[in-house]
C-alpha cells in the first residue's frame, strides 16, 4: 500500500475542514456586523447569534470568538485589513495626481472607503456597525486608543498631513474633530439606509457622497471657537 494516498486524503481533509472553519468564522462575523448594526451590542447575545447563524448553542459561537469584545474587535480587525487596502491605493493615486496637500481628498480618502462595505440589501452595515460598536465598547475616547491611527500606515500619513495644514489645532483637537466627521458621515450613511428602506424620495448615493465630502471638508475647514464663544 502507498504511504502517499493515505497522506495526500489527510491533507485534503484538513484543508476541506480549514475552509469551512473559514466560512463559519466569515458567516459569524457577518452576521454579527449586520445584528450590531440593527440593534448594538448590548441587545445582541451570544446565544442570539447562534440561533442567527444556525449554530445551535452559543458555545459553537464561542469557539470561533471567546467574547462579545472578542468578537466586535475581530470584525474591526476584518474590516481594517480591508479598508487599509482601498486606502491606501486612494493615497497613492492623490500623491500620483499632486492632490495629496488637499484636505477634501485626505478627509475622502480616510471616509469614502467605509461607505463601500454594503451587505447584501446595500446597506451601509459597517457604518452602522461602527456607529453603535465603538461607544458602547470603548466610550467617547475611542480615537485615543484606535491603534488603526496609531500605526504606520495610509490613516496615519492622511492624520500626519492633516495637522499639518490645520496647525492651530493641537493632536487631540484634529483627532476629535475627525473622529467627529467621522460620525457625521457614518450617520448620513445610515439615515439614507433608513430612507432609503421607507421607499421615500432620496439622493442618489453619488449625489450623497459628493454632497457629504464637500461638508466634511468645510468642517473641516472651520475656525475653533474663539475665546468666550459657545
Amino acid at each position: 500500500m502507498s504511504l502517499v494516498q493515505p497522506v495526500a486524503r489527510s491533507r485534503a481533509s484538513a484543508d476541506a475542514s480549514g475552509r469551512r472553519g473559514r466560512a463559519t468564522r466569515e458567516l459569524i462575523l457577518d452576521t454579527a456586523e449586520r445584528m450590531i448594526c440593527e440593534r448594538g451590542p448590548d441587545a445582541v447575545s451570544m446565544r442570539q447569534l447562534a440561533a442567527a447563524v444556525v449554530q445551535g448553542n452559543n458555545s459553537a459561537i464561542q469557539y470561533y470568538v471567546e467574547s462579545k469584545e472578542g468578537l466586535v474587535r475581530a470584525i474591526i480587525a476584518r474590516r481594517a485589513a480591508q479598508l487599509e487596502a482601498i486606502r491606501k491605493t486612494m493615497l497613492a493615486d492623490a500623491i500620483a495626481q499632486g492632490s495629496a496637500n488637499d484636505a477634501k481628498v485626505l478627509l475622502a480618502v480616510l471616509f469614502l472607503p467605509i461607505a463601500m462595505i454594503k451587505d447584501a440589501d446595500g446597506r451601509h452595515v459597517y457604518a452602522g456597525f461602527m456607529l453603535r460598536a465603538l461607544h458602547s465598547i470603548w466610550g467617547e475616547q475611542a480615537h485615543l486608543t484606535h491603534q488603526a491611527w496609531m500605526r504606520a500606515g495610509p490613516v496615519r500619513e492622511v492624520m500626519d498631513t492633516l495637522c499639518a495644514l490645520r496647525p492651530d489645532l493641537s493632536g487631540a483637537q484634529l483627532a476629535s474633530r475627525v473622529l467627529r466627521l467621522n460620525r457625521m458621515f457614518s450617520s448620513a450613511l445610515v439615515d439614507w439606509d433608513h430612507m432609503r428602506e421607507l421607499a421615500g424620495e432620496h439622493d442618489d448615493e453619488a449625489f450623497l457622497l459628493e454632497d457629504l465630502m464637500a461638508m466634511v471638508a468645510a468642517a473641516f475647514a472651520a475656525p475653533l471657537p474663539g475665546p468666550g464663544k459657545s
